[in-house]
């Protein structure tokens, strides 16, 4: 096994358990929780195969799903955002960038990076508060869910980013 799966591995596997055990127990209003798994999906190299994008989606979403307790939410809308990464990523992207390119602030520039977190963090809250609420009865706190956990996410993605930029 390469070593550059191993991080992957690695990296997977601390976002699922700070999320499990510290960041969903922080709610605020009762509606915002930051998903900062989903840096794992933004970290991904741009040439990686769909096929593997897909893998690492799903089984992401799986491990959330059975840690947070919330059965298929997660693994839909990993799935999905997986799917979607290619299409978010490209016009964030310059001409020549490699198959190798990994989405970084080293590699970007903190606005373009912060761009394309933010709007694929977007993409994700809608898919994801959609699938959990599956109804537009609460349409208030749907609304309120999506943005209140956009930007707690995009902040902690931030952070995260920021940390380890000299990599």
């Amino acid at each position: 096994m390469s070593t550059y799966t191993l991080r992957k591995i690695r990296l997977f596997i601390i976002l699922v358990l700070v999320q499990a055990l510290v960041l969903n127990y922080v709610q605020l209003f009762g509606c915002a929780t930051p998903l900062l798994y989903i840096y794992f999906l933004i970290e991904l190299p741009r040439g990686i195969a769909k096929w593997k994008l897909y893998l690492w989606g799903f089984f992401l979403g799986l491990a959330i799903d059975t840690f947070l307790n919330t059965p298929g939410v997660a693994t839909i809308s990993c799935t999905t955002a997986a799917a979607l990464r290619p299409y978010i990523l490209e016009p964030f992207l310059t001409v020549d960038a490699s198959a190798e390119f990994e989405p970084s602030i080293r590699q970007m520039g903190f606005d373009k990076y912060m761009y394309f977190s933010g709007t694929y963090t977007a993409l994700y809250c809608i898919i994801f508060f959609t699938v959990d609420y599956f109804t537009l009865w609460h349409f208030g706190l749907w609304l309120l869910s999506i943005f209140a956990s956009f930007f707690l996410t995009l902040l902690t993605i931030g952070a995260v980013a920021l940390a380890f930029q000299k990599r």
